[in-house]
């Protein structure tokens, strides 16, 4: 999801999904929060194109490793990153087939871990 034109093919697959259960649901949309939506998107998206693995860099005000900030400090850090667009960068990787995993090295130690 980090390459602008399969971020756009999962944008409008998904609009297309919506647009369907819209239409297939009597102007009742089934009653899902934001988390099960998401879920939902992701896991249709990988069926539908049959894709075992989706990643994607987030963009994070604060991390678990970084230098331990007062909430003052925090703000300003806030701040500071929303005037100079910088944030600390993560990559999630979603995995559907355990067959796709080659090895399970540990390459972090904790202190890298995103809390």
């Amino acid at each position: 999801m980090d390459d602008n034109k399969q971020l756009d093919a999962f944008f409008t697959e998904v609009i297309q999904c919506i647009d369907e259960i819209e239409k297939n649901c009597s102007g009742n949309m089934p009653v899902f929060d934001d988390k099960n939506f998401r879920a939902l998107f992701f896991d249709y998206y990988k069926q539908k194109k049959n894709i075992a693995v989706i990643t994607r860099t987030f963009q994070k005000d604060y991390a678990g490793y970084t230098t331990r900030r007062n909430k003052k400090d925090k703000e300003l850090q806030k701040k500071i990153m929303n005037i100079t667009g910088l944030g600390f960068n993560e990559r999630q990787i979603c995995v559907s087939k355990k067959e796709c995993i080659k090895s399970t090295k540990l390459i972090y130690n904790e202190e890298e871990e995103v809390i």
